[in-house]
């Protein structure tokens, strides 16, 4: 028997709040990774929250295509990009960056297809982060484990509030 709407409501909300709390007080507190730079959640987890804390049931809010495609989205979005800074100067790159940006999440839409594994809140926004966010662009490659270990808490938190 499913629960009535009113609770699911309430579940959907406190497992929201928890997900997205953990996840930024882990990235805005950690001296690891204050060190490291590394910027809070981006609205693509956020957005993510939306499918695997509020329609669970979805199979695009499955645990693999989630990890999977934001990790896809980050390593697209990180190639792509590093592709446009081998332009011959500056100014063109930055003229060009919107190209990128478009770019990548067609590479992301079609890597996703390929892998049969849709999750479609994420992927503009992973994208173009690496060109957009000059700390992103910082990071570098080591925006792809970050990413990874990020869709890996939010995730982690929904089991766990459920059995409190």
């Amino acid at each position: 028997m499913p629960l009535p709407k009113y609770q699911t409501w309430f579940y959907s909300f406190i497992v929201t709040y928890c997900g997205l709390s953990v996840l930024q007080a882990i990235l805005n507190y950690s001296s690891f990774f204050l060190g490291c730079a590394v910027p809070g959640i981006n609205a693509s987890y956020g957005a993510s929250a939306v499918l695997i804390y509020g329609a669970n049931e979805s199979p695009l809010a499955q645990p693999y295509a989630l990890i999977l495609c934001h990790f896809l989205s980050a390593l697209s979005g990180v190639c792509i990009t590093k592709l446009f800074s081998l332009m011959p100067n500056e100014a063109q790159f930055h003229f060009l960056c919107w190209l990128a940006a478009s770019l990548s999440s067609a590479v992301t839409i079609m890597l996703m297809q390929v892998t049969e594994t849709t999750h479609p809140r994420q992927v503009r926004q992973l994208c173009s982060q690496p060109r957009v966010t000059d700390t992103v662009w910082e990071m570098s490659w080591y925006y792809l484990p970050i990413v990874v270990l990020s869709s890996t808490w939010i995730l982690a938190v929904a089991p766990v509030v459920n059995y409190i």
